[in-house]
């Protein structure tokens, strides 16, 4: 009876352990973020250190990547350098696990850098655009057959600017503008709101390296444009203050990389063409002459000063309290408003 107790022991035991080996044989025994539904979640601003330790061509890395709501306007750079003893090939997908950008292939002891933007910004180029909100994956696969480290980070550089009319900050005439080129594609807008003065406004553009400038209207028309390099002040880029809002877009120009630049709309002063006396004799106890029209005279013999506005045709009339005398100098200065100031010297015969 005892006997037959420890075969009895034996058989369940050899039925156990072929169950257990049926079993394990028919399972996928998958590494962990071999595949999309067991990826490593990995925030921006993380780096991280992995390796492939086997020489098998099935051997697959998987990331997941959340883009949070509030991201803002960014740039988001995937960074890669490859320690293996062969390439690696990566690509980055979407949700659905369709493929949106093929990064391709890393090879040994090289390193590559992907970077996205944000929807809602633009660029010179089509780089592939990341919605806030959604969740995106890397796949990293060894290439044939390669062992060892791989490094990884993902970054998120900020951009001064969204790029788009519609978002582009306003500004007024005066104020000074300041603004980066980050990267290679990047573009900048502003937009500037005129007055209805009919004043002719312009652009003064200055920049550590070479810069495009595009000046349009309210529906993206161009009005002008010009390349720039060091400062910049073009007549082209002028506009006559109707009360209309202007936009200026900046991007990089011809090889340049990244640019520090500033703009400022300053009021364009007219300038004084005329400035003439027409009665500034000896023993004269008045003096008349032309500019333009309503602007103020400021007349200075010696220590004396005499103030006078010139009518809608530029004639003025300045009275004296004492006579002219032979040899005395008359300092005149016209000034009016949007205008530069103009100053002439006479001299009594």
């Amino acid at each position: 009876m005892k006997h037959m107790s420890e075969n009895y022991k034996g058989i369940i035991f050899v039925v156990l352990l072929m169950i257990f080996l049926i079993s394990i044989s028919n399972k996928v025994l998958a590494a962990p973020g071999s595949t999309k539904e067991t990826a490593e979640t990995v925030s921006i601003g993380k780096s991280i250190e992995e390796s492939f330790a086997e020489a098998s061509a099935d051997q697959i890395h998987y990331y997941r990547v959340d883009i949070p709501e509030n991201v803002g306007n960014q740039y988001i750079t995937i960074s890669m350098s490859n320690y293996a003893n062969k390439g690696l090939y990566f690509e980055i997908r979407n949700a659905l696990d369709e493929k949106i950008y093929k990064g391709g292939n890393v090879y040994n002891n090289k390193s590559t850098i992907l970077r996205f933007r944000i929807k809602n910004t633009v660029t010179t180029s089509n780089t592939v655009v990341l919605i806030p909100g959604e969740s995106y994956y890397i796949r990293v696969e060894s290439n044939k057959h390669s062992v060892g480290n791989y490094n990884m980070s993902i970054t998120a550089t900020p951009d001064d600017n969204w790029g788009t009319f519609e978002n582009a900050p306003q500004f007024t005439p005066g104020q000074k503008v300041t603004g980066v080129i980050e990267y290679v594609d990047d573009i900048d807008c502003f937009g500037f709101v005129l007055p209805n003065d009919k004043q002719k406004y312009t652009f003064y553009i200055s920049a550590d390296n070479r810069l495009d400038v595009l000046l349009a209207d309210s529906n993206g028309i161009k009005i002008a444009d010009t390349g720039i390099d060091n400062i910049n002040i073009n007549n082209k880029l002028s506009v006559n203050g109707l009360g209309q809002t202007v936009y200026i877009r900046v991007n990089r120009g011809y090889v340049t990389q990244t640019a520090n630049y500033s703009i400022e709309l300053k009021a364009e002063k007219g300038t004084i063409s005329v400035l003439n006396l027409s009665l500034y004799k000896k023993g004269s106890k008045k003096i008349t002459g032309k500019t333009i029209g309503g602007a103020k005279v400021v007349v200075k013999i010696g220590k004396k000063k005499y103030s006078a506005k010139s009518d809608k045709t530029g004639k003025f009339i300045v009275k004296l309290k004492k006579k002219l005398k032979s040899k005395n100098k008359i300092k005149v200065t016209v000034s009016k408003k949007n205008y530069a100031t103009k100053s002439k010297t006479f001299k009594v015969n």
